[in-house]
C-alpha cells in the first residue's frame, strides 16, 4: 500500500486520539522533561522504540531470567521503566518481569501495543496505556502522550470485566 503524507497525517491524528490510558495511580503520565526511563521491549519490535527512552533493552517474547535479572539491575539505578507489552496471554514470561519490577517498588508504565486484554493480566498498581498498534504515527502518539503533548482520550472499544 502506498502512503501519502495526508494517509501518515490522518493516521497521527487518529493514533494521538485513540490512544487510552486506562489506569496511571502513580501519577506517571506525562513524563517528567528530565526524567530518565528504560524502555523494555519483546524482539518482535526489532528496535521500534528507539527514541522513547535513554535506554532500550530489548528482551525475547518470553524474557529469559537472566534477561529479567539484567533489567532489575539497571532499573534499579535509574528512573521509570517502560514495558512495551505484547500479546501477554501467550507470553507469561513478560507479566513474570513485570511483577518482578513492582516488587522492587520500580514505577512502571505498560503500553499494549497490541491487545487491551493484556491490562487484565496485570496488577492494578501499574499505568497502563493501550496504543491499538505500533505502526510510526501510533509510535510518534505514543511519544507525545509520554512527554504530556498530547492527553490520552481514546475510550477502550471493548468492555473489561
Amino acid at each position: 500500500s502506498v502512503m501519502t503524507a495526508g494517509d501518515l497525517e490522518v493516521s497521527r491524528v487518529l493514533d494521538q486520539r485513540s490512544s487510552t490510558l486506562l489506569r496511571d495511580p502513580r501519577g506517571l503520565i506525562p513524563m517528567r522533561a528530565a526524567q530518565s526511563c528504560i524502555v523494555v521491549e519483546p524482539g518482535v519490535l526489532r528496535g521500534l522504540t528507539k527514541g522513547l527512552g535513554n535506554t532500550v533493552l530489548q528482551v525475547d517474547a518470553q524474557p529469559t531470567e537472566s534477561q529479567i535479572a539484567n533489567i532489575l539491575q539497571i532499573a534499579s539505578d535509574d528512573g521509570t521503566v517502560i514495558v512495551m507489552a505484547y500479546d501477554l496471554n501467550n507470553n507469561a514470561d513478560q507479566i513474570k518481569m513485570i511483577r518482578e519490577l513492582v516488587d522492587k517498588d520500580i514505577p512502571v508504565i505498560v503500553v499494549a501495543s497490541r491487545n487491551p486484554f493484556d491490562a487484565l493480566l496485570l496488577p492494578d498498581s501499574l499505568t497502563v496505556l493501550v496504543t491499538y498498534g505500533f505502526n510510526p504515527p501510533a509510535r510518534e502518539a505514543l511519544a507525545e502522550v509520554l512527554a504530556g503533548n498530547v492527553q490520552p482520550t481514546g475510550v477502550l472499544p471493548v468492555k473489561l470485566p
